[in-house]
């Protein structure tokens, strides 16, 4: 705290030279030590002058870092964002931005009150989340052995479950929309399955909240069935010893628009709120009932399955020559009553066994009988063969001369040196009747 009165606030250049000669010697013995400053309390414009004077004097720190005490917690974030925008134009490449003290948010300042306020404390959280500072320390200014009184005597506090809350977020953070009272923290891991939101209010007349979580079509995992499962539980006041959050929902929540809406009952201006949401447990052990299943579009290499189900699901055929089938197609991932499904690479007038396969969201599977359908005849692709019976070869032809010839349209008769074609006159059964030109 280089400006606070009882070090360097009356000589800041007293500070900048004790910088100087420190980071110098720190180097010297360390080159890859990392170095935080300069830990001002509270000033924004102490740390942007301390940076240009860092800079001028190439002694600037790895880590920008300043206190926030007895202050609102929601200007952190802009607290972060005018040190970032200060720093890029100045030419200053400082990644990492620490809160190395914190503070008198929460009720756990013995100095001020000793009722503990897990409501603002999750505000707090949520807000150095969104500042993306790269960390936080809370400062311990009471008795030894109560981490400031989130654990004492090792024993757990409305802040230490908050604490466990935020840890207990993971995966990926997702966008938290805040109303004047309330700010919060979220979470979604496809590898638990799960979506975490913690949420704290400061302030508001206590009363039922909404929350809605929306574009749950980029979450399909925490669906099942057209719904989401949601428990909420509340840290109070007295959420402590061996007292837990009170769970105050246990429900299932049918998607509507890929968002629902939550109800949180009584939130306080010091309560917090944690959410997990997950696919529901389905109960439904009954299979889908498969009927009407036809084999239709039947070519020599190729057949259409088509049957129905009286619940939606997936689609799928086994197939082959016997009932041990051998080929089986890929699973018909829309979840439909309609089923649809087309075979290829068959084999001509063969005799092709079958089943269809349905399962429904719940995972219950249904297996029809075995089917079968014969592929069609190969096309024919042989040309016909003609044979002239009369006139013999050699011979004259007269005009209305009658030839007898099987499957032709058209005749050719050679008269030297010229070609000659006749013209056709009618078409009989058996025969063409002609003249010649």
């Amino acid at each position: 705290e280089p400006n606070y009165w009882r070090f360097w606030g009356a000589s800041t250049q007293q500070f900048y030279d004790t910088w100087e000669i420190g980071y110098r010697k720190l180097r010297s013995l360390k080159p890859g030590a990392v170095i935080v400053g300069p830990s001002s309390t509270g000033s924004i414009q102490y740390v942007k002058d301390f940076l240009l004077f860092a800079k001028g004097h190439n002694v600037l720190p790895d880590i920008v870092s300043f206190h926030v005490i007895w202050d609102n917690e929601r200007n952190i974030p802009s607290y972060a964002g005018d040190l970032r925008a200060f720093m890029a134009s100045n030419g200053i490449n400082i990644q990492k931005i620490s809160l190395n003290e914190y503070d008198s948010f929460d009720g756990s300042d013995t100095n001020t009150t000793s009722v503990p306020d897990p409501g603002r404390h999750v505000r707090l959280l949520a807000n150095l989340e969104w500042a993306g500072v790269d960390s936080a320390a809370k400062s311990v200014w009471s008795d030894g052995w109560t981490l400031d009184n989130v654990a004492p005597n090792n024993s757990k506090t409305p802040l230490w479950w908050a604490y466990k809350a935020y840890a207990d977020i993971t995966g990926r953070l997702v966008q938290v929309v805040s109303s004047p009272s309330i700010d919060g923290v979220a979470g979604q891991d496809p590898s638990t399955g799960t979506a975490s939101v913690l949420l704290g209010r400061y302030g508001g007349a206590t009363g039922d909240i909404g929350v809605s979580v929306t574009a749950l079509d980029r979450v399909s995992y925490l669906a099942s069935g057209g719904k989401i499962h949601v428990v909420a539980q509340k840290i109070t006041a007295s959420t402590s010893g061996s007292a837990l959050p009170q769970r105050v929902i246990d429900a299932d929540y049918a998607i509507s628009n890929n968002q629902i809406t939550v109800a949180l009952p009584g939130f306080a201006s010091t309560e917090a709120f944690v959410l997990t949401l997950a696919a529901p447990v389905s109960n439904d052990l009954t299979p889908p009932v498969i009927s009407n299943i036809q084999a239709s579009d039947l070519t020599s290499s190729s057949a259409t399955i088509t049957w129905t189900t009286d619940e939606v699901s997936d689609s799928q055929v086994e197939y082959g020559k016997s009932t041990s089938y051998g080929s089986v197609t890929s699973i018909g991932s829309p979840l439909v009553t309609a089923h649809n499904v087309s075979l290829s690479g068959l084999d001509a007038q063969t005799t092709y066994n079958y089943r269809v396969k349905s399962k429904d969201a719940a995972g219950n599977q249904a297996v029809s009988s075995n089917q079968t359908f014969i592929t069609a005849a190969p096309p024919d692709t042989t040309k016909p063969q003609v044979s002239i019976t009369s006139p013999s070869n050699g011979s004259s032809v007269t005009r209305g001369y009658v030839v007898t010839i099987i499957l032709c349209v058209q005749i050719r008769f050679l008269k030297e040196p010229m070609p000659m074609f006749t013209n056709v006159t009618g078409v009989y059964p058996n025969a063409i009747v002609l003249h010649t030109a």
